[in-house]
């Protein structure tokens, strides 16, 4: 239509030569420019068109004038007649932000954010925006953006936010102390339940370091700890340590720890739980004063059923030492007579020698001296003297064991772990049970050569003295009760057999059980071997049985030498 319009006008002027000379040089001129900048456009636009990211173009009044293929693609339109034209905030799901972005950008500036899109479908996605005011090639004012789909990545970061909400949540649920601390022992996250436990609030707990809340004894523990788990990379098994509440009264605490690292790898700090076990340290320092105080009833138990039997044993060496003492009363009646005559006749033989008469008198005392002798048989109470005083020094000396050994088995003990020799123990025992054994059983030892065991000394003699009773009781008439010793493995093996009347197969696996007995009343407490179990238990070791009825029964006791054994 222009070249039209420029025909009838010429035809209706009728230029001149000169003229018409002058306007091809003008349309050369501005064909010349046209074809540069189609070149300069096209260069652009196959660059823009080939982007990854979406770009589009709009005009001031906010009119898209220009989309790449991506745009189309990720908008979901097959062709860009179907966008060209429209605004460009018709993209958007929330177009009340355009009048912001349109007059940052008409102010020069450029706008950069996240933007929610609607696709031809109506679908939504997540885009990230770049947008710049520029100009294109003929001057004129316009708008460029960018558009990455970052759909994925907010989904991620969604599924993220709500994993870690999730986790958030459940440590705040749980009932053990979490913590997280940097690499210097400042708490930077925890959860409610350490509050709870410490007594601080969670504004006066934050940041604040493990030395401030903990004994020191804790804290040096925690620093080598967390410098090992730093050092190795491997989780900190459970130690123990003290808590210093906001009111000043300690706890005890569980505690486990683990490395914290960032997204390279690089340690930024620790994480870990605590578990407040004051009430339980409370409730096992009482359970073991009741087992302590269970032992010792039981021990007292044994002794009162033991007493006639002890009580023999010392009236035994009692007696012969009574009787020992009367005879060495007599002994030194007639000895001190003798002398009283031995002292008369030196006394008077210095006189009696220089007369005659003196010297029959002095013949008279040796007869009646030799006849003194005769009569007390001095000769015997020569050699029986130091007899009777041996006896009694020997049934002093038994005495004295015993009230020794009974003393030491009623007391409670030490407990507290020493060394001690496991032969030794049972002969000690032995002494103690001896008058409930020696009318119907006969010992046989077969000790081994034994190193001595750390143990609980006092506890183990209990163990050895309900089962030497047992075996005595077991023999109706007569027996054998065998004490075997050997060391085997790091360990020390004591058996204990006799050969009474057997325990039924059927009451094997309750013998251990508290208050099972298969005694008349008043016979036992049911206590004896529950007691010898848990004394084994508590010592890391095993106590097994063996019986068959009619033939005998066999305890098998084995203990670690060490308690690194």
């Amino acid at each position: 239509m222009e070249k039209d319009r420029e025909s009838k006008l010429i035809m209706a002027k009728k230029p001149t030569y000169e003229e018409l000379e002058q306007r091809v040089r003008e349309l050369e001129k501005e064909a010349a420019e046209y074809k540069l900048v189609k070149g300069q456009l096209q260069a652009k636009d196959s660059a823009v068109a080939s982007s990854i990211s979406a770009i589009a173009i709009a005009d001031p009044e906010g009119n898209l004038t220009y989309v790449n293929d991506s745009f189309l693609k990720l908008w979901g339109y097959d062709d860009e007649k179907e966008v060209l034209g429209k605004p460009a905030v018709s993209f958007w799901q929330m177009e009340d932000e355009a009048p912001q972005v349109v007059e940052t950008l008409s102010d020069g500036g450029s706008w950069a954010g996240e933007l929610v899109a609607r696709r031809k479908d109506g679908s939504l996605f997540d885009v990230q925006v770049l947008a710049s005011k520029v100009t294109d090639e003929a001057g004129k004012p316009c708008m460029m953006a960018s558009f990455v789909d970052i759909t994925e990545r907010k989904r991620a970061e969604a599924r993220l936010q709500e994993s870690e909400e999730r986790y958030r949540n459940i440590l705040q649920s749980i009932q053990e102390g979490y913590f997280e601390v940097d690499l210097a022992g400042n708490l930077t996250f925890f959860n409610d339940s350490l509050c709870k436990i410490s007594g601080y609030s969670q504004h006066e707990l934050m940041g604040m370091n493990n030395r401030e809340y903990t004994t020191p004894q804790t804290a040096r523990k925690l620093y080598q700890v967390f410098n090992e788990i730093y050092r190795t990379g491997k989780p900190a098994t459970l130690m123990v340590g003290e808590i210093i509440r906001k009111d000043g009264s300690t706890g005890v605490l569980e505690i486990s720890a683990s490395l914290m690292t960032d997204s390279s790898g690089q340690p930024i700090g620790f994480r870990g739980v605590v578990r407040d076990v004051t009430e339980r340290r409370l409730a096992e320092e009482e359970k073991k004063k009741i087992e302590a105080r269970l032992l010792q009833s039981e021990k007292m138990a044994s002794i009162g059923q033991l007493a006639a039997g002890v009580a023999h044993e010392i009236n035994n060496p009692t007696g012969f030492i009574s009787s020992n003492l009367n005879t060495l009363a007599d002994y030194n009646k007639d000895t001190w007579s003798l002398i009283a005559q031995y002292r008369a006749l030196i006394s008077g033989l210095k006189e009696a020698m220089a007369t005659e008469e003196g010297r029959a008198q002095i013949s008279e005392k040796l007869d009646h001296i030799a006849a003194l002798e005769k009569e007390i048989d001095i000769d015997f109470i020569s050699d029986d003297t130091p007899n009777l005083i041996k006896e009694c020094k020997e049934g002093a000396d038994r005495i004295k064991k015993i009230v020794i050994d009974l003393k030491d088995f009623a007391h409670p003990g030490e407990q507290k772990l020493k060394y001690a020799d496991i032969n030794r123990n049972l002969d000690s025992t032995l002494n103690m049970v001896w008058n409930e054994l020696k009318y119907k059983a006969k010992i046989t030892k077969e000790y081994g050569d034994l190193p001595d065991v750390e143990c609980y000394p006092q506890q183990l003699n209990q163990v050895f003295m309900n089962l030497l009773v047992n075996a005595g009781q077991a023999i109706e008439k007569q027996g054998e009760i065998r004490i075997e010793t050997r060391a085997l493995d790091g360990k020390v093996e004591i058996r204990i057999s006799d050969t009474g009347s057997g325990i039924p197969k059927e009451n094997l696996s309750n013998i251990f059980d508290p208050f099972f007995t298969t005694k008349e009343v008043g016979k036992g407490t049911g206590l004896g071997l529950n007691v010898a179990y848990n004394i084994i238990e508590k010592h890391n070791g095993t106590i097994d049985v063996e019986s068959e009825l009619g033939k005998g029964t066999t305890f098998t006791i084995r203990i670690p030498i060490g308690r690194d054994a």
